[in-house]
């Protein structure tokens, strides 16, 4: 089974944005000496995070490690220009072949959060945003082209919470990740989705895609840390807790459950022993694939 990481730069307590980066590209490193298979970084607009457009963090993770596939997961298509996008990444893709992915999400900013990151953009449908930067990257805009010219495009990926978006990935060719954080009243998304959205894809395009899931994770050996992390109030659902061992097996049995051999993992530890565990148990995953 392959891993990958989700980080939202977080910031812990008694830190700074600064030293989170540092702390970022260093798990980034740490992620790519136990093999994991992809790190991924995401778009959000709350305070408390490192980061807000996360191209910047992509360069520099890309720039300290030499194999490991970074990108967003994901951009959200609704409060960035087409052409800016499809030109950061394209070069990104060409300045690191074959190792940055390009997600697209749903969301956005509430209020005058919203009228200030979109001033200047013109509003469109998620999914014509997206058509609007997959015209740019394939030079097939009349007005503006991508630099370099006929250059390597990043690894297209649709993220998803349920069946909504699967059918555009079929329609597009693009690879599909399903999370099952986001689920509403912890109710997962059912592992049916997966299955169609390989058949669906395979029947249209003669292929199957990249398709993975992702998933919450604590892993402690403290278990009082681990009853209060199950218990505290967030808006992400919690799918995996525990100490080593109950991880390891959950891990398993939820890859098993959605018939993937990639998991992308968002790790929910906030002190920087709970995260470095949590890494040490994921690497032996990878070591054993």
């Amino acid at each position: 089974m392959q891993i990958g990481i989700l980080d939202f730069g977080n910031i812990r307590k008694n830190s700074n944005g600064i030293e989170a980066i540092h702390e970022t590209i260093s798990n980034a490193q740490l992620a790519e000496r136990l093999g994991f298979s992809r790190y991924w970084l995401t778009e959000h607009y709350l305070d408390g995070l490192a980061w807000r457009n996360p191209e910047l963090i992509i360069n520099l993770i890309a720039g300290y490690t030499d194999t490991i596939k970074v990108g967003a997961a994901g951009v959200i298509v609704d409060l960035n220009l087409p052409f800016r996008i499809a030109q950061d990444y394209a070069l990104l893709a060409n300045l690191f072949p074959q190792r940055v992915d390009l997600g697209f999400a749903k969301g956005g900013a509430n209020g005058d959060k919203r009228i200030q990151l979109t001033n200047h953009i013109k509003s469109s449908s998620y999914f014509e945003g997206i058509l609007e930067i997959k015209k740019f990257l394939e030079n097939k805009n009349e007005y503006l082209s991508v630099t370099p010219p006929n250059g390597l495009n990043p690894e297209l990926w649709i993220l998803g919470t349920s069946n909504t978006n699967s059918h555009f990935a079929i329609e597009q060719q693009m690879n599909f990740s399903l999370s099952l954080f986001h689920g509403v009243d912890g109710k997962l998304p059912s592992p049916i989705i997966i299955d169609n959205f390989k058949k669906c894809f395979f029947e249209k395009n003669g292929y199957v895609p990249n398709v993975n899931i992702a998933i919450s994770m604590f892993c402690s050996t403290n278990n009082a840390k681990i009853l209060n992390e199950r218990a505290s109030n967030k808006n992400i659902t919690l799918n995996i807790s525990g100490f080593p061992e109950e991880c390891l097996f959950e891990l398993e049995k939820v890859g098993r459950q959605y018939d993937t051999n990639e998991i992308i993992v968002l790790n929910m530890g906030t002190e920087l022993i709970d995260r470095n565990l949590l890494m040490e148990v994921l690497g032996s995953v990878c070591i054993n694939a």
